[in-house]
């Protein structure tokens, strides 16, 4: 399969396109075709090398970690994904795997969701990293509730964006920090307060719309 690699650590002009094996699925994993991969700052941040800490990374190394495709096959003991399956997933990169900068990606099945409903590749490659991210911090974490408010710091960026969402399914009332192009985007989203950082005092803005903290 076609995939874009880098072989050390470095800037941009490292990628380069190369022939590599497509990955057979193992037990419990899926193979899909991809049809979209994101781009995420952990992507570069791993081509200059500053995930090595994870673990030791073998090169030629495919870059990746978001991706809508197609299932092209099951790996023994998959029940729950079929050929021909729209999804999306999270690479299994950190782990071993390689990237989603490439025709197919190799993932474990439990990283693979459907591709919702009523939206193309394009936009569903965007979810897994950004989704789980919002996800962690909203409810896995934050454990939000109705009632409560809510500071998204960042609302326009990919993570703000879902946190936005699902700050707002949980009940709560939601501030977010924008510029001012992106006010209107983020209201969009759901927020019910549009903080310019670049004019004022967030903190005095953040005092006054939520005096208890």
């Amino acid at each position: 399969m076609r995939a874009m690699v880098i072989d050390s650590y470095g800037g941009p002009e490292l990628f380069r396109a190369a022939d590599i094996p497509t990955v057979r699925p193992g037990p419990g994993e899926v193979l899909i075709r991809t049809a979209y991969a994101a781009v995420n700052p952990a992507d570069w941040k791993q081509r200059e090398g500053m995930l090595g800490n994870f673990r030791e990374f073998a090169f030629p190394l495919v870059l990746g970690f978001d991706a809508a495709g197609i299932i092209a096959e099951v790996g023994e003991g998959v029940t729950r994904f079929r050929p021909g399956d729209r999804v999306v997933t999270l690479s299994d990169q950190l782990w071993g795997g390689h990237g989603s900068y490439a025709e197919h990606v190799c993932v474990r099945a439990s990283r693979v969701q459907p591709l919702p409903r009523g939206l193309d590749f394009r936009a569903g490659a965007t979810i897994p990293v950004g989704g789980a991210t919002a996800y962690g911090a909203v409810v896995d974490m934050g454990r939000v509730r109705a009632g409560e408010r809510v500071l998204v710091n960042g609302g326009a960026g990919s993570v703000g964006l879902f946190a936005i969402q699902l700050a707002k399914a949980a009940g709560a009332t939601v501030a977010a920090t924008c510029s001012a192009r992106n006010a209107e985007l983020v209201r969009a989203y759901g927020a019910d307060h549009a903080i310019d950082y670049t004019r004022g005092n967030v903190l005095n803005v953040l005092q006054a719309w939520a005096p208890a903290g």
